[in-house]
Formats: structure tokens, sequence, C-alpha cells
């Protein structure tokens, strides 16, 4: 089973030890402002449409996330999302002041079901726009 993996950074060696399969991971980064998002994206799907993909875990910029959903959506192919803990602990300085330490423990998948009228309107509006 092929796991294409789209995230901003590596997975965690938790995250990496509950997937079975093979994993094939995309790192977009971020996408600054200033450059063009219709390459960026397009060049993402382009390898998500080489990779075909059994499942999908995709964790990264709105854009590119929209455009997974909709290649789920038209491919049927089973889209996930990682869920994460904050845990954040709060230290008082010598000065008075306070630093917050945040870490983000991984606690499972979470599988992304798109709702049935929103699936046909993004189907019919990637039709008209390819007509």
């Amino acid at each position: 089973m092929k796991i294409l993996v789209i995230m901003n950074h590596d997975l965690t060696e938790e995250q990496r030890k509950s997937i079975k399969g093979e994993i094939v991971q995309i790192r977009p980064g971020n996408i600054p402002v200033s450059q063009g998002r219709d390459e960026i994206v397009g060049r993402i799907m382009k390898e998500v449409e080489y990779t075909r993909p059994d499942i999908i875990i995709c964790q990264t910029d709105y854009e590119v996330f929209a455009k997974v959903l909709l290649y789920c959506c038209q491919t049927k192919t089973p889209l996930f999302g990682s869920l994460t803990e904050r845990q954040v602990r709060e230290i008082t300085l010598p000065d008075g002041t306070v630093k917050k330490e945040s870490t983000f423990k991984f606690s499972g998948w979470r599988r992304y079901y798109p709702l049935p009228s929103i699936t046909k309107a993004i189907l019919k509006e990637e039709k008209n726009e390819n007509s």
C-alpha cells in the first residue's frame, strides 16, 4: 500500500511507526505570498497524480489541501490528517516574565470525509472550468 504524505515537516518517529505501507513524502514548505501559488500547487498536484497513492495524509497550506481534497473526491482516495495535542508549560523567569513552551504530541490520524453536497459542487465547478 502506497501512502503519500504531504506535510511541511518530516514525520515524527511516532507518526512513521503508525503508518503501515510504503511512505512517499512531499514537503511543499511555506508558500511565500510573493511566489506564484498556482505554479507551486500545480507542481505538487502533478506529483500526487504521478504517485497514484492508495491513501493521502495532507497537513499543509490550505490551497494545496483544497486541491488534494478535490483529487480525493474524484479518485475516491482516502484522505487523512494528523491529530496532535498541544502541551503548554509556563516558566516564570527571574525577572518575573513568563516564558511558554509548547510541545505537540501526536495522538492519531483523522479521516476527512467530504460532505456529499460540497463534493458535488466542487466536481461541478471543476467540470465547468475544464469546459
